[in-house]
């Protein structure tokens, strides 16, 4: 990767912190190289849920699929004891610098976020 995807990249992550303070520490273990983020609430699914979607829209992200596995499970006769559901999101303006910048980076997008 050259220096203006670098320099690009850590932009996006410095933006991204500033929008959502509190992944600050977990983006910068993301660019350590640590994968899995964690964060421990107290509020039901639904509650968990509707305020991810809600601080996603409030910070410009969109949600492009939302995988609901305990429904997909459910309807192939498999049932899981917990709620699953991936979200996949971006923020679109972003996703277009990185594919003109680096398109071999396409591969990280769009972002992954399971409650």
């Amino acid at each position: 990767m050259d220096g203006i995807a670098v320099a690009f990249m850590e932009s996006a992550m410095n933006q991204m912190t500033d929008m959502l303070p509190l992944t600050s520490a977990r983006a910068q273990a993301f660019i350590r190289g640590e994968a899995t983020l964690t964060v421990v609430s107290d509020g039901s699914f639904d509650e968990v849920a509707a305020r991810l979607e809600a601080s996603l829209a409030a910070n410009d992200m969109s949600i492009v699929q939302v995988h609901d596995f305990d429904r997909m499970l459910a309807a192939k006769g498999v049932v899981l004891d917990v709620r699953s559901r991936v979200y996949e999101v971006w923020n679109p303006r972003l996703a277009a610098r990185l594919f003109a910048l680096e398109p071999d980076l396409s591969h990280l997008l769009p972002c992954r976020i399971a409650a």
